[in-house]
């Protein structure tokens, strides 16, 4: 039986200069940055029936099209 393709779209972002905020701020105010970070990033995500994959540091990555597609419309 032959695999099932589909496209897959991967993205991933940071916050950039991340180590300055974490360098200047206070350790909590830091933690609410990237909570917030975070937080928001999934909101966008699920909104467009993304996938969180994962965040390591200031980064985050998600799935478009796995496991779950949106379709196209003719």
């Amino acid at each position: 039986m032959p695999a099932d393709r589909r496209q897959l779209t991967i993205f991933s972002c940071d916050i950039v200069d991340s180590t300055h905020y974490a360098d200047t701020m206070d350790p909590e105010d830091f933690e609410v940055l990237m909570t917030v970070f975070f937080e928001t990033c999934k909101g966008v995500v699920a909104a467009h029936r993304g996938s969180f994959a994962h965040h390591t540091g200031d980064g985050f990555t998600a799935y478009f099209g796995s496991p779950r597609t949106q379709g196209r419309k003719a």
